[in-house]
């Protein structure tokens, strides 16, 4: 039986990172795998995490760190352009999650939005996210760490802005800065609040309502002079008066 074009792929795949590898029982290439992961040296972690995800997927019930393993391994395929293989382990990492019992809120959330923002991503399949993101923001919507909410409703506003329904979009980056702007803690805050701001502005461009364009970047720029971005703060605020001819 011949191989598949996707079986090759994934051979190839693992097999460009196999130099250095050590082979344990599933859990410590579980714990050997994502500790590399989240150290950025994916060479290191693909082939135990590639190894445990297939040993997990046989148990049942699964283990609720199959998720985070499928995840970690799109994630590393799509930093190496193999959106191939992310288009596989995505959808695995969402199903692994959908079969967790008790249900598990945080991996269900973090796997709906990463097959959903996958999606957004890709030309051809922005509408196709847009069902995964409201999932992860009604779930999100009841987490203490709100922050996590204002992600996914900005995430939802993006994939509508690629989908090119711009009213949309600005609707719901408008929904996500009204969670965060009251917000006071949270180590993420601050950036959220910056990202929302300029997809914000990219709807609105995308609506031709140039000075609702300014007013999106000039609230940018305060943001920015606040966090201690000055010389940012100083070239946006120029580019909005050179684009409202002032």
């Amino acid at each position: 039986m011949r191989a598949t074009p996707a079986v090759r792929a994934l051979t190839a795949f693992l097999a460009a990172s196999l130099s250095g590898c050590l082979y344990f029982s599933t859990e410590r290439q579980i714990d050997y795998g994502l500790t590399h992961y989240h150290m950025g040296l994916y060479d290191r972690a693909i082939p135990p995490l590639m190894t445990a995800a297939e040993s997990m997927e046989k148990e049942s019930p699964p283990d609720p760190r199959l998720v985070d393993v499928l995840i970690a391994l799109g994630t590393m395929a799509t930093s190496e352009h193999r959106e191939d293989l992310a288009a596989d382990f995505y959808p695995r990492a969402l199903k692994a999650a959908e079969a967790v019992r008790p249900v598990d809120d945080k991996r269900l959330r973090n796997a709906l939005v990463n097959l959903g923002t996958f999606y957004a991503d890709d030309a051809d399949r922005p509408l196709e996210a847009i069902p995964l993101l409201e999932r992860a923001a009604a779930i999100s919507s009841g987490f203490d760490y709100q922050v996590f909410h204002a992600i996914d409703l900005d995430n939802l506003g993006l994939a509508y802005q690629n989908s090119r329904q711009y009213a949309e979009a600005s609707e719901y980056s408008l929904k996500a800065l009204a969670v965060v702007e009251p917000l006071t803690t949270g180590k993420d805050r601050v950036q959220t609040k910056g990202v929302i701001l300029y997809n914000l502005a990219m709807s609105y461009a995308g609506q031709g309502e140039p000075w609702r364009v300014k007013t999106v970047r000039l609230n940018y720029a305060d943001f920015l002079r606040r966090t201690g971005r000055a010389k940012q703060a100083d070239e946006l605020e120029s580019k909005s008066k050179r684009a409202s001819g002032r």
